[in-house]
């Protein structure tokens, strides 16, 4: 409208109503488009304020022997695979390294041994390239759900095995950090209350 009107209002001679208003009325209705496709749509925030789409979080603790275990906080909706990939490569795909699929859809908090998953889970790995890797990701998601990743290392794990099993590792998103995700430690009785507020 801003661009219309004074182009309108320079020509010579003054144009007749018709020929003024088509413009304005075009522009009115893509205005009133563009605010309710921004209404009406998702968009990056979910109503819990954290990103649009993720129905919970994935954490990380260790068992006594250093192996990885994944905690399942699944808040709302369903998961049922779970992926673990190396880091990002750039234009290349995260090489993955294990995909575990559920025998049923995962609608509560879980705990899912990577390397020895519970009963009727397809696709475990016989190993995790942990010394090999600088990180892991571990991620759950449905075709309609996601639960936040958390990465993990070998340094990690070790911290957490000499911690013990109540200590869980999780990512979340931080200002300024190098890829916006940075790790933290809590307990599993608050990580319930973390990864689903």
């Amino acid at each position: 409208m801003l661009v219309t009107l004074p182009a309108l209002r320079a020509s010579r001679p003054w144009p007749g109503r018709r020929r003024v208003l088509a413009p304005v009325a075009v522009d009115a209705v893509l205005l009133v488009a563009v605010v309710v496709v921004r209404v009406v749509l998702p968009g990056d925030t979910g109503p819990d304020g954290r990103l649009a789409g993720l129905d919970g979080q994935v954490g990380v603790s260790a068992d006594a022997t250093g192996a990885p275990v994944l905690l399942l906080e699944v808040c709302r909706g369903h998961v049922d695979t779970v992926t673990i990939v190396g880091p990002n490569r750039g234009s290349r795909p995260n090489q993955t390294f294990a995909e575990l699929r559920a025998p049923a859809p995962v609608t509560a908090p879980l705990d899912v041994a990577p390397l020895a998953p519970p009963t009727g889970w397809r696709g475990a790995p016989v190993s995790l390239p942990l010394t090999s890797q600088a990180f892991l990701i571990a991620s759950a998601q449905s075709a309609q759900s996601e639960l936040l990743q958390v990465d993990f290392s070998a340094d990690d794990l070790a911290e957490l095995a000499a911690a013990g099993p109540d200590e869980v590792q999780y990512s979340t998103y931080a200002a300024g950090s190098h890829d916006g995700l940075v790790n933290r430690r809590t307990s599993r009785a608050a990580f319930h209350g973390i990864a689903c507020p």
